[in-house]
């Protein structure tokens, strides 16, 4: 059987991070660095980004609002978004072997938020590439003088 993950990582969360195992009880399992944590059991529904044709995909999750900690953190963090975005890692666990995770991670940053009095849904993202700037760096004439003669 597959379990799947979600981890919230933000500094105004509880202890910097949020785990949580879409399953009825709490999961101990492996991350990347070896370190083994504990996921909160919890129902949330979740779709995979998928390959889209605008260059942009996504994951989205939608979890139930029942003990108010995911709403909370997520309206905390939310002041503080365009210093520290909050950042969201999605793992799968084969229930045989819960040391690592099954497939690589998808790590992507959160950018947007609905929350109801029913539910969180959350939309993670990767940087919008395709509309970022050719040359990252900006040549004007206060940094580079000779651009002025040309």
């Amino acid at each position: 059987m597959i379990l799947s993950t979600i981890e919230y990582q933000h500094p105004t969360l509880p202890g910097g991070v949020l785990r949580y195992v879409k399953d009825g009880i709490d999961l101990y399992a492996g991350i990347e660095s070896g370190e083994m944590v504990l996921f909160t059991a919890g129902q949330f529904a979740f779709q995979l980004p998928d390959k889209a044709t605008k260059g942009q995909e996504a994951l989205t999750v939608a979890a139930p609002n029942t003990d108010l900690t995911l709403a909370k953190s997520i309206e905390a963090a939310k002041r503080h978004e365009p210093v520290v975005p909050v950042v969201s890692i999605y793992r799968e666990y084969d229930t045989d072997d819960l040391s690592q995770p099954r497939n690589k991670r998808i790590c992507l940053t959160m950018t947007s938020a609905k929350i109801t009095t029913m539910t969180v849904t959350l939309t993670n993202t990767w940087k919008d590439l395709t509309n970022r700037r050719f040359m990252r760096r900006l040549y004007t004439t206060k940094t580079h003088p000779g651009l002025k003669y040309l």
